[in-house]
């Protein structure tokens, strides 16, 4: 049976072009003890409206991992599991434009 996660990305806007991601989350569906959930100090800073939006500040970012640090290790996690979610299309679109900004091809993580 293949793994299934559900994804749930924390991202500081609704567009990859405007925004980046400052927490990655997976979790599985059958196994809670089977999760990956790590805020990152993303590319840019936050705008105040994204830090209310959020719950969380530049200040607090600023001691996490960059986000492209985390990439790696994220996708890695996720690798070869079918991913679900509430917004899979947009998560998938920053995680896409994410390794695309770091010059990783997202296509060998997923079907």
């Amino acid at each position: 049976m293949k793994r299934t996660l559900i994804l749930d990305l924390e991202t500081s806007a609704l567009t990859p072009e405007l925004g980046d991601i400052v927490r990655f989350r997976a979790e599985s569906f059958s196994d809670p003890d089977d999760e990956f959930d790590e805020w990152v100090k993303p590319p840019r800073p936050l705008s105040l409206e994204a830090e209310r939006i959020i719950g969380t500040t530049n200040e607090r970012l600023a001691h996490c991992r960059p986000m492209h640090v985390a990439l790696e290790d994220f996708l890695d996690f996720v690798d070869g599991a079918e991913l679900i979610g509430d917004r899979l299309d947009l998560d998938l679109a920053f995680l896409t434009a994410a390794a695309s900004a770091e010059g990783e091809a997202i296509g060998r993580y997923f079907d």
